[in-house]
């Protein structure tokens, strides 16, 4: 029941931010990100970082222009999720957008989405390139993901 009553809340606020324009509905309009990014940029003085997704919606994917336009900002590292809005967190991430935005930008890249073990975090090292990777579900019932993701990339050992 208490699983139910969570997904129904997050299919709430999903509904209110994107119809607001905001979070992954942002991607739908590059000129307000870009405004947004500079205004971000622009009103402190630490590192800002922006974490995005691939787009909005399949075949619309605006991600290498959103990257580009982000380190023109500023943007100190850019955390990319494998996915679409429309997706939402189905399907596979797919980590080959992720990897032609590592090569046409010089900020940092940190590569998202079903990272799940240390085998899948350096498999989307070698994919992609990335400087970090980020793990969000992974990690709820499992919190030694980190430490075992680390020790992996440093041992070769699980």
């Amino acid at each position: 029941m208490a699983h139910r009553l969570l997904i129904s809340i997050w299919a709430v606020r999903l509904k209110k931010v994107c119809r607001r324009l905001a979070g992954s509905a942002l991607l739908q309009d590059e000129d307000l990100v870009a405004r947004l990014l500079d205004a971000a940029v622009g009103a402190v003085d630490a590192p800002v970082t922006l974490k995005t997704r691939l787009g909005f919606e399949n075949g619309r994917e605006n991600i290498l222009r959103v990257a580009k336009r982000a380190e023109q900002a500023g943007i100190a590292a850019i955390a990319i999720h494998g996915r679409t809005r429309e997706d939402m967190y189905s399907g596979e991430a797919r980590y080959e957008l992720i990897r032609e935005v590592k090569e046409s930008i010089s900020i940092p890249v940190i590569a998202n989405g079903d990272i799940d073990s240390a085998q899948k975090a350096q498999r989307v090292y070698e994919l992609t390139g990335c400087d970090a990777v980020m793990i969000g579900r992974a990690a709820q019932g499992q919190p030694w993901i980190f430490r075992d993701i680390e020790h992996f990339l440093r041992t070769g050992e699980r």
